[in-house]
């Protein structure tokens, strides 16, 4: 999750919310957590883990759109708040 606070750190909000999308309709298709290899546009040539891409999207939410954040119904807040301590 730091990966991802420290990533998201230099972009503006609209193309957090881009990837943030992304990262939903990837999510919508289903994820494995433990699963290899997942693609996305804006990390070329890398594979992300399941476990990857779902604190990529609490984190895209957070940082964007944090009045949906409840909607992910994702129990990532005491990580997410423990990694923004490193990610700052």
């Amino acid at each position: 999750m730091v990966d991802a606070i420290k990533f998201f750190k230099k972009l503006d909000d609209p193309r957090i919310q881009e990837i943030a999308m992304e990262l939903a309709l990837l999510v919508n298709t289903g994820i494995d957590p433990n699963k290899q290899g997942y693609k996305v546009s804006f990390q070329k040539g890398k594979g992300f883990s399941g476990h990857k891409v779902l604190a990529y999207l609490y984190v895209s939410i957070a940082n964007s759109l944090p009045n949906l954040l409840a909607e992910l119904k994702m129990p990532f807040e005491k990580e997410y708040n423990f990694a923004k301590e490193f990610g700052t």
